[in-house]
Order: structure tokens, then C-alpha cells, then sequence
């Protein structure tokens, strides 16, 4: 995998519509567009922390990239950050794919977490419950990107539910191995929770017309399939 963008930009020669080839960020917290990471140092990653924190918040009040290219204000998203130390140099600046799975990570504002959560942090959470669970990765958040990922621009319809449930339980199960190894409890226990609020987000997103009628607050559809005493979004208070 390749991942700096001035060698993407050596690399395709020709420009391609409506694709862009985001820089680096630039600051003075930085080290030469760069952060470096003790891992074993508790204290340097909370130092650090404090510093991805303080660029995400400034993003999320106004993206600079997308200000500069295009003149647009508004809600930025974060920051995703790449293991450059471990590019293979010998050829052309490669990052393995298991590499990049184990240690590239997003940092991201309040307005567009996938978890629920008060801020950055290094620790692993522990979730008491599969509640807990539910309430801290099944967030609008990430729902709201399942919908952008999956369809686009699309109309939403409704025989494409398990298009959309089988996304959110694959980004969950993928980005919690470390929680739920921490939790006490399995992946079977969180799944049918993690369905019935994915389905609850998708029917309520439908345009009205789909279904006839404005959604109710709890579809019939999500009663019928789960039944109501185990729908998990009765259960997300703790």
C-alpha cells in the first residue's frame, strides 16, 4: 500500500475527475509533518494525545484544506494517521497491509465519532455489559457513515437493510477486537443489539414515500424480527 501523497501524485501522471490527493497536514506541532509515537510510554502517548486533540478541534471548526481548494466553512472531520516509519524504502515507500491494519488509526471530532466517547484517548475501554457495548460503537455516527459508504448518493430503499446491517456489524467487529477481548463477553452477545439499532437508524432514514407513512418510532418490521423485549436501544442507559 502506498500512502504519501506526493509519491500517489508521481505515480499518476494524468489528472482524474473529481479525485483529489490530500497532502500531508502542516503544523508547527508537528515534527516535519509527522508524529511520533513511544508506545510503551504512557506519558509521551497522553502528550500526544493532547496534541492530535487540539488539530482535530480545529478541524472540526474549519477543514483548511478543504477551505483552501474549494472556499467552503464548515464541519471537518478529523485526521487519519499512517505508520510511514514501518514504508519498506527500498520499494517505493510501501506499507503492508497487515501493518497498516494493525497500527493506522483515525482521530476524529465530536461531530463525526463512531464511538461514544468524550475524547481521544490510549486506553482500551471496558464495557461492562453488551448494552454498554452497543451504546459505545453502535453511535449515529457511525451509522451515518455506513450510509455514505454504502450508498452514496443513492435513494434509500428498504430491501437494502442487510446491505446496510451486515456494513455496521462489520465495522463494529473489525475496529472492537481489542474491547471486546477486554469485556468479558462474546461477539454473539452484541449482534442481535447491534441489528435491531442498525435497523431502527436505516427505516427511520427512508424517505416516507418508500414506506407510505411517516416511521414509526420503533419500525413493525424491528419488532417482528427481534422482538420488542430484545431490542437493544431499550436497554443503552447505564
Amino acid at each position: 500500500m502506498i500512502v504519501d501523497p506526493a509519491l500517489i501524485k508521481t505515480i499518476l501522471t494524468e489528472e482524474v475527475e473529481d479525485m483529489h490527493i490530500i497532502p500531508w497536514i502542516s503544523d508547527n506541532r508537528l515534527d516535519n509533518d509527522r508524529i511520533k509515537l513511544k508506545i510503551f510510554d504512557e506519558n509521551d502517548l497522553e502528550e500526544k494525545v493532547r496534541v492530535m486533540s487540539s488539530l482535530v478541534s480545529e478541524i472540526e471548526v474549519k477543514d483548511p484544506w478543504v477551505y483552501e481548494n474549494f472556499g467552503i466553512e464548515g464541519v471537518g472531520e478529523g485526521l487519519v494517521w499512517y505508520p510511514v516509519s514501518f514504508c519498506q524504502t527500498n520499494f517505493l515507500d510501501v506499507i503492508s497491509d497487515s501493518i497498516f491494519g494493525v497500527f493506522a488509526f483515525k482521530t476524529k471530532g465530536s461531530e463525526h465519532d463512531v464511538v461514544q466517547k468524550k475524547s481521544i484517548t490510549t486506553k482500551v475501554q471496558t464495557l461492562h455489559s453488551p448494552s454498554a457495548f452497543v451504546e459505545y460503537f453502535a453511535t449515529p455516527g457511525r451509522m451515518e457513515q455506513g450510509i455514505t459508504d454504502t450508498f452514496r448518493d443513492e435513494v434509500l430503499k428498504e430491501e437494502n437493510l442487510d446491505i446496510f446491517v451486515n456494513w455496521v456489524l462489520g465495522d463494529i467487529k473489525k475496529e472492537s477486537v481489542a474491547e471486546l477481548k477486554n469485556c468479558g463477553f462474546k461477539w454473539e452477545n452484541v449482534v442481535d443489539m447491534i441489528k435491531s439499532k442498525a435497523t431502527t437508524f436505516y427505516m427511520q432514514k427512508l424517505p416516507y414515500e418508500t414506506k407510505g407513512k411517516q416511521p414509526e418510532s420503533v419500525p413493525k418490521r424491528v419488532k417482528e424480527e427481534f422482538g420488542e423485549e430484545d431490542m437493544g436501544f431499550n436497554f443503552l442507559d447505564q
